[in-house]
């Protein structure tokens, strides 16, 4: 139960609440680079009382954009089932993690039905929920930037110390970077080797192979390098160390002031 964390009964998609026995809130989000569609579900006998909160707005989703490691917040409201949701990669940051958090937060007083509450709340017909206090609580889901998506990094112990290969693109435009086992160990640190390998994915891109209208990924990338005014791989003058570093820019190391 939650109520002694909370005052009033609180609903929760990963399902550590009994609060509402008989409800079910499925949260889940399709996410593209820098854009998402949120989709927050109730079902399930005493369901339609929450959704009626939203027909009426006395209730409303809010959803809230995430990236800590960028300092960057942002929240926005919705009163469907179903929304879409964009954000300026520029500020949550190109190579971070974006999270997206869904809450359905009450707009006013409202009266929950004891009798869709579990029985420990049936204390009087209904329960008082206050303006502000969140009714249902979604799970954390992450929305996974363009450029980590399509590169997966595995560990090869037949390549000598300081070598990548980089495979063809599969039918989802990902690429298998095969690292030496020094290399592998470093990986996360070494934006070098993350950096070889998008050039080295970038320049396996063909334009009579790889139709940006037959994919998603393909049309992500080809609007971000165009928003930069940098040529595609369907365009006469494409370099793939420039789109490469379009999409991930070398970054300087910061200098030493001390």
């Amino acid at each position: 139960m939650t109520e002694e964390l909370y005052g009033y009964p609180q609903l929760r998609a990963d399902d550590t609440s009994s609060d509402f026995p008989n409800v079910t809130y499925i949260n889940r989000a399709e996410t593209g680079d820098n854009r998402a569609k949120v989709f927050n579900e109730l079902e399930g006998e005493g369901a339609e009382t929450l959704l009626e909160m939203l027909d009426k707005e006395e209730a409303v989703w809010m959803i809230e954009i995430r990236s800590p490691a960028a300092l960057y917040s942002e929240t926005q409201r919705s009163f469907q089932s179903e929304t879409s949701i964009r954000w300026d990669s520029r500020t949550t940051g190109e190579r971070l993690p974006v999270f997206i958090i869904s809450q359905l937060v009450a707009l006013k007083d409202v009266d929950l039905p004891s009798g869709i509450l579990h029985r420990l709340w049936n204390v009087s017909s209904s329960v008082r929920v206050p303006e502000g206090a969140v009714l249902a609580q979604g799970n954390v889901l992450t929305a996974e930037p363009l450029v980590a998506s399509i590169l997966r990094f595995v560990p090869n112990d037949d390549l000598p110390n300081g070598v990548i290969a980089v495979s063809e693109p599969d039918e989802h435009i990902r690429f298998t970077v095969s690292l030496a086992k020094d290399l592998y160990r470093e990986i996360r640190t070494r934006r070098d080797v993350q950096l070889g390998a998008l050039i080295a994915a970038m320049g396996k891109l063909d334009r009579e192979e790889h139709d940006p209208d037959e994919s998603r990924v393909l049309r992500s990338i080809r609007q971000r390098l165009a928003d930069e005014g940098v040529e595609d791989w369907t365009q006469d003058g494409y370099d793939p160390a420039r789109a490469a570093t379009s999409l991930e820019p070398f970054l300087p190391e910061s200098e030493d002031t001390n």
